[in-house]
């Protein structure tokens, strides 16, 4: 006979065994996970080489649990665990490259992808799985607003109990549409809601200007119950849109510094109030429980409300108002009394943006500093920096053409988006020209005028 105590400790540890794998604790909650977290590690057997480097999402509805291959319409569901490749194929679709970087979700058991990039532009489509047909279907919106999510940068909440996704900004680019400027991306600090159930999108304001002003630091961790968990910088932060406020979490909390390391190749998803984080191919699970005091509000809120911009831009315009009437009655006196000055600017003021402290060597990320050092080392050199070389140093000449030229994109523009903080009056760092070689390409180079204050951002 077994004695109690064996039980009791065979139990246990069968327990901890059954919690051992991500996949298998997903599949105990008969609840959907808004939201699960990216990892570059494949999680199914990809068959086709083209797609082998393309990011797996795992979505997880009431009973189900499914892999979307980024990029595509490629949907792949968990079926029978015994066999050595578990996941099944069960969409049937040939086109891809329209949605890359799209947000896969549930809602009410059906499978969709919102936004991506393809087709030479950002797409705020919202495309939804039809189980009969194994194809995608496009659903009709009151609007549509262009959008990414890869996890970097991007603020986007989607809250699966009610049915509303909540966007910190949109992405705007169509490259089939001629511009002046260089730069083909812009940003809208808008921040909206959708309504799954009415397929609508609602304005609720402008995006905070100290959240704006560290945009570029942002790394989503995963979705909690209460908004986006997310680091910006080097705290961790929880973006709550219902409530309008930016929380801070203590960082005394059990497990930060954890979660902090890990947020980046991990799958973080929450289950109710606890929060998991594991690698499927080692088969690894943790878990720490959350609850909304653990996190402090900052005081800062997450956008400003249309109403008060509104009031905002009505005092805007009475000021300058007034202030037009004061300078137009200066004017003429100076006139008046033939008076005249001369203004003196110091020219390295109007150049250089003063700063109260010194540039932070960490102005620039890794990848960043790579390109700038390749760029320089080229143009003192007299040379240009085709975009093969630029795909090597950012570690890309694998990737698709497509994802190729995304993050070639926002490597670019975000180093010339910090050279200009510096140097607000300064054009862009990083400039470009047709290639000799191929017209439908571009080299780029640093004006040599620009080399030393460049070079003055460098860590030494």
């Amino acid at each position: 006979m077994i004695k109690p105590y064996w039980l009791a400790i065979f139990l246990i540890f069968s327990s901890v065994k059954a919690q051992k794998d991500p996949l298998e604790n997903l599949l105990t909650n008969k609840q959907p996970v808004g939201y699960i977290s990216f990892s570059n590690t494949p999680i199914v057997t990809e068959k086709d080489d083209f797609f082998k480097l393309h990011g797996h999402k795992l979505i997880k509805s009431k009973k189900e649990l499914f892999v979307f291959i980024d990029g595509t319409g490629r949907l792949y569901q968990y079926s029978n665990p015994e066999l050595t490749n578990p996941w099944t194929r069960i969409d049937s679709t040939t086109h891809f490259g329209y949605n890359i970087a799209a947000f896969p979700f549930s809602y009410q058991d059906q499978i969709f992808n919102f936004g991506g990039y393809g087709l030479w532009r950002i797409n705020g489509q919202l495309r939804v799985y039809n189980k009969e047909e194994h194809t995608w279907d496009i659903v009709k919106l009151n609007k549509e607003i262009p959008f990414l999510f890869d996890e970097k940068n991007h603020l986007l909440w989607y809250d699966h109990l009610k049915g509303n996704i909540y966007l910190g900004y949109s992405i705007q680019r169509n490259e089939a549409i001629r511009t002046k400027e260089i730069d083909e991306t812009i940003l809208d600090f808008t921040v909206r809601k959708f309504d799954l159930q009415q397929k609508e999108w609602v304005e609720l304001g402008l995006l905070n200007k100290s959240i704006r002003d560290k945009i570029q630091t942002v790394t989503t961790i995963t979705m909690s119950p209460w908004g986006q968990l997310i680091t910006l910088g080097d705290k961790i932060n929880l973006v709550d849109y219902e409530h309008n406020k930016l929380l801070l979490l203590n960082i005394n909390k059990a497990g930060y510094q954890t979660i902090f390391r890990n947020k980046i190749g991990k799958h973080f998803y929450f289950k109710d109030t606890i929060l998991y984080y594991g690698n499927i191919t080692d088969k690894t699970i943790d878990s720490i429980p959350f609850s909304y005091s653990d996190f402090s509000d900052t005081g800062i809120t997450v956008f400003t409300p249309n109403a008060q911009e509104s009031i905002l831009n009505t005092k805007n315009l009475a000021i300058a108002i007034l202030a037009a009437g004061i300078g137009i009655i200066i004017w003429l006196l100076l006139r008046k009394y033939k008076v005249s000055f001369q203004l003196k600017t110091d020219s390295h003021n109007k150049t250089a943006r003063t700063l109260d402290r010194p540039i932070n060597t960490k102005l620039f990320e890794e990848a960043e500093l790579s390109l700038i050092k390749l760029i320089i080392t080229n143009t003192e050199s007299g040379r240009l920096t085709s975009i093969e070389e630029i795909n090597k140093v950012l570690g890309i000449t694998k990737r698709s053409p497509e994802i190729q030229k995304k993050q070639r994109s926002d490597v670019i523009t975000s180093i010339n988006q910090k050279y200009k903080f510096v140097y607000p009056d300064q054009s862009e760092i990083i400039l470009k020209q047709r290639s000799e070689e191929d017209r439908r390409s571009f080299d780029y180079f640093i004006a040599f005028e620009n080399l030393q204050s460049i070079q003055s951002l460098l860590p030494a």
